[in-house]
């Protein structure tokens, strides 16, 4: 239960219990799922998750994830530049 608080304060996720009345969760088919390096993200890949450019995504990212254990584990043993974990893209299709 405690991660899953931490995950509802860290990113802000609506939780079942939390969605407002009158909202209804959305219906999606995954149409692909894929690992990729952070930092080989695409424009057009950033510009799908909300973004104008890679740039702010990956800071994003990184602001979102700090904190975690593994991330701050992981930039000591291998200082920020060289922060580029894998990463998993999940693409999919909104039903009507």
């Amino acid at each position: 239960m405690e991660l899953l608080n931490l995950i509802r304060e860290k990113r802000g996720i609506i939780m079942k219990n939390n969605i407002p009345k009158g909202w209804k969760p959305l219906r999606i088919v995954i149409k692909s799922i894929r690992k990729e390096k952070l930092n080989e993200i695409s424009l057009l890949d950033a510009h799908k998750e909300g973004y104008k450019n890679t740039t702010y995504f990956i800071q994003e990212f990184n602001l979102i994830n700090k904190g975690w254990s593994y991330v701050e584990s992981f930039r000591k043993v291998m200082k920020d530049e060289m922060w580029n974990p894998e990463i998993w893209v999940l693409e999919f299709e909104v039903l009507k």
